[in-house]
């Protein structure tokens, strides 16, 4: 059960926030305090995350009721904070699109990038033609 762990951890951390992802009010501590909770006492959360290292991407999405189950845990230990107590409903019940933003990272540090990312919540970006830039520069060399 170590590698689902690792997983459980690295996706919390992800959901902290990234340049991809990340939820307003979560703190290390609490994150932690809630994987600690969850890899205790709430054991069957973690079979779900060994799709974090698979090749199939429907593996990995499987993973979203323990990162929802996380941060359900985070949001109910903010609600008597003063100042912070505000992200304690957004953590409970956070986008769907903000959900698969976080599992695609997790996917990616843990050495696997999904490539297809608008199926992980992300927008259509510009796709540039890098190799006519190429060729633009190699002739003005």
């Amino acid at each position: 059960m170590v590698r689902p762990a690792v997983a459980l951890v690295v996706v919390a951390q992800a959901a902290q926030g990234t340049d991809f992802c990340g939820l307003k009010g979560l703190r290390t501590a609490e994150l932690m305090d809630s994987c600690r909770a969850v890899s205790s006492e709430e054991v069957h959360y973690l079979s779900a995350l060994s799709g974090m290292w698979s090749e199939a991407e429907e593996d990995a999405r499987k993973a979203e009721p323990t990162l929802r189950r996380v941060l359900a845990l985070c949001g109910d230990s903010l609600e008597n904070v003063p100042r912070r107590r505000v992200h304690s409903a957004s953590l409970r019940s956070p986008s769907p699109h903000e959900i698969l933003k976080i599992l695609w990272t997790g996917r990616y540090w843990l050495g696997s990038e999904p490539l297809d990312t608008q199926q992980w919540g992300f927008e259509p970006t510009e796709i540039h033609n890098y190799s006519a830039m190429n060729t633009c520069r190699s002739s003005s060399a």
